[in-house]
């Protein structure tokens, strides 16, 4: 079974370890730059991603309603941006990613949000098709290069 958990002293090691396939290295940046950029980020929360007790993934996110969360033209106020979403290459293709889609997005309700955004890498490869097909659109905005893409919430829970 898929959980997330916020990483600690205890668990950021492991995690460090995982990458994705070499051919989707410049889709996604490595968890240590990941990990190392957010310690800078008041706004920040990075969760593993795990199959039981086994570490296979890591997202980041932000939280737009954080003071420290820098706000763009469009951006929503009440969202949880996914900032970096990762798989490592040995895991994927075996549901862990939908099923931390769904723990972000309920992470997301339990926090009143109406909507959770994201950005993607587009081209080969691009995990553009991942999120449509999990109700991301596009916003037509480009950040950074990124196709900017937002999903509205259902009722909160």
């Amino acid at each position: 079974m898929t959980t997330v958990r916020k990483i600690d002293a205890d668990t950021v090691v492991p995690l460090l370890d995982l990458a994705v396939k070499p051919d989707q290295d410049t889709l996604v940046a490595p968890n240590a730059v990941t990990i190392a950029q957010a310690m800078f980020d008041d706004a920040a929360e990075i969760y593993g991603i795990y199959d039981g007790t086994t570490p296979v993934g890591l997202m980041a996110f932000i939280d737009m309603t954080h003071p420290a969360a820098e706000l763009e033209e469009g951006d929503i106020a009440q969202s949880l941006y996914l900032w970096r979403f990762m798989i490592d290459q040995a895991h994927q293709k075996r549901g862990h990613g939908e099923a931390a889609l769904t723990l972000f997005d309920q992470i997301a309700k339990e926090r009143g949000r109406v909507q959770v955004a994201t950005s993607v890498v587009p081209g080969p490869g691009s995990a553009l098709p991942f999120y449509e097909k999990h109700g991301f659109v596009d916003t037509g905005r480009v950040d950074d290069g990124e196709v900017v893409l937002e999903k509205p919430l259902g009722p909160h829970v």
